[in-house]
């Protein structure tokens, strides 16, 4: 999340708006969606198109397609579904000069950052403001012949307060209507 403060690090971190844009716009690197930061616990990744990133007015915006067929992502389901697991963090590299402390060396503030990979945290974040949920949209999508992804757009566009393009605004009536 922009502007948050870190837990103690010692030092106090925040991220800077735009921070991660230079990573986002890359497409030589493939980011990860990891279970605690492990690279044996893989969700997803970028170049597999299951984990989708951008900036918006907040802060990182992680958007996954989590498999059904791995047991431990089917644990992490259910456990964020009870609302037990409901936080993010992320790993990362300064950039040459992506970072600005204060004067007396107790801040930092992240301007710029190569990210490696996002992960959904069981524990403790450095940053208590993330949060990670899961939408169930499976089962709306098998009721109405629906396609996840179309109706996850049409209602991610709906919640920034976006307006809807008239085909988005007719797939969301229709699934109502349903």
């Amino acid at each position: 999340v922009f502007n948050s403060p870190s837990e103690p690090l010692p030092f106090i971190e925040r991220i800077a708006p735009g921070a991660f844009g230079k990573s986002l716009r890359s497409r030589k690197q493939d980011i990860k969606l990891y279970v605690n930061h492990n690279s044996d616990m893989v969700l997803a990744s970028r170049r597999s198109g299951t984990l989708r990133l951008s900036e918006d007015e907040r802060g990182l915006r992680v958007e996954a397609d989590l498999p059904e067929d791995v047991t431990y992502s089917r644990d992490l389901m259910a456990l964020m579904r009870s609302g037990v697991v409901d936080k993010m963090s992320f790993g990362f590299q300064v950039d040459r000069r992506g970072d600005r402390w204060s004067e007396d060396g107790s801040e930092r503030t992240l301007t710029s950052v190569r990210l490696f990979e996002v992960s959904v945290v069981t524990g403790f974040p450095a940053y208590e403001a993330t949060t990670a949920a899961v939408r169930s949209l499976e089962k709306l999508s098998e009721r109405t012949g629906m396609a996840v992804g179309e109706l996850s757009e049409a209602l991610d566009l709906l919640a920034e307060g976006a307006e809807l393009p008239a085909d988005k605004a007719s797939l969301l009536m229709d699934a109502i209507k349903q």
